[in-house]
């Protein structure tokens, strides 16, 4: 089932790295485990699905919005991969 989760994060636009806090809108939907019926199966990972993203404190250009956007689909995608996987599934424990 898909579900739509958000989290914080750092980007790193401005004078120091990681000086922007920006809130991440995404969609997450759980793999599969790596074995069926005692059966070793490829394993599906978690699809996570980048929605919006927008600065906790401050205001944007839209003419950045776009690398901002970039960014975060980036980020969700390969750093913040498992920080988004386990935040969704925190956010699932919870309901």
């Amino acid at each position: 089932m898909r579900t739509r989760h958000e989290i914080k994060a750092w980007a790193p636009f401005g004078l120091q790295p990681d000086s922007l806090e920006v809130l991440i809108q995404y969609t997450y939907t759980p793999g599969n485990a790596a074995v069926l019926y005692g059966t070793p199966q490829p394993a599906d990972p978690a699809e996570l699905d980048f929605e919006s993203v927008k600065l906790v404190h401050h205001q944007i250009d839209e003419s950045m919005q776009l690398m901002l956007d970039e960014w975060a689909a980036e980020y969700i995608s390969g750093d913040g991969y498992w920080d988004a996987c386990e935040k969704a599934c925190d956010d699932g424990d919870r309901t």
